[in-house]
């Protein structure tokens, strides 16, 4: 269990920290470039939706990993769907949609 339990931390960290790694790179170089909103709001998107799309292959590829922990220990990983399959996308998707219905002039108006 030992090895599932800490393959799933793995997963769940590459999940969320690689996207955060991409999101700061891309936005250095739009501001090196002097990108438009447009594209900044495209590219948070992107790496906004990057952990659902990691956790659903996450989930595709290791169905026996949550088989065996699911025996093991279903208190833990109940939760850990709770918070990581339901909670923190729908968290994302929220995100995603305030990002692009305020206005394209909204830190102007300050």
């Amino acid at each position: 269990m030992e090895r599932d339990l800490s393959d799933l931390t793995f997963g769940l960290a590459l999940a969320f920290g690689f996207p955060i790694v991409v999101y700061l790179t891309g936005m250095a170089w739009n501001r090196v470039v002097g990108a438009p909103k447009k594209v900044n709001r495209t590219w948070a998107s992107f790496c906004l939706l990057l952990p659902i799309v990691a956790l659903g292959m996450m989930v595709q590829v290791g169905w026996s990993s949550f088989q065996r922990l699911w025996m093991t220990s279903p208190y833990v990983l109940a939760t850990l769907t709770l918070v990581f399959g339901v909670i923190a996308p729908a968290a994302l998707i929220a995100v995603i949609v305030r990002l692009w219905r305020t206005g394209p002039n909204h830190h102007d108006r300050m």
